[in-house]
């Protein structure tokens, strides 16, 4: 999905991508043992740990997002997991959002 925002934009200025939730959720740990266990254990892409993270650590009234500032950059990995999309025109205020419900 091809989304601007220049808040988000501004935000991602310095990083590939934002994880985070669109609706308020309360603090889990297994979100992140789950996380790191899929993106360093298993080599994956970043996005799809956490994507797959968030929905078996969350049920279906919490609703996870990514943002990056490149459509490449869904593809990155941790540094030495795997691939990291070069920056691309930092400032140019488009982000890229994917969201989906946890269930």
């Amino acid at each position: 999905m091809y989304w601007m925002d220049p808040n988000w934009a501004a935000a991602l200025k310095y990083s590939h991508m934002l994880l985070g939730f669109e609706t308020v959720t309360y603090i889990d740990p297994d979100l992140p043992e789950k996380f790191f266990e899929y993106a360093i254990n298993k080599n994956w892409k970043i996005f799809d740990a956490y994507k797959k993270a968030t929905i078996e650590t969350f049920g279906s009234d919490v609703e996870a997002a990514v943002y990056i500032d490149a459509r490449e950059q869904i593809n990155d990995h941790l540094w030495g997991h795997g691939y990291v999309a070069p920056d691309e025109y930092p400032d140019d205020n488009y982000v890229y959002h994917y969201h989906w419900g946890c269930e």
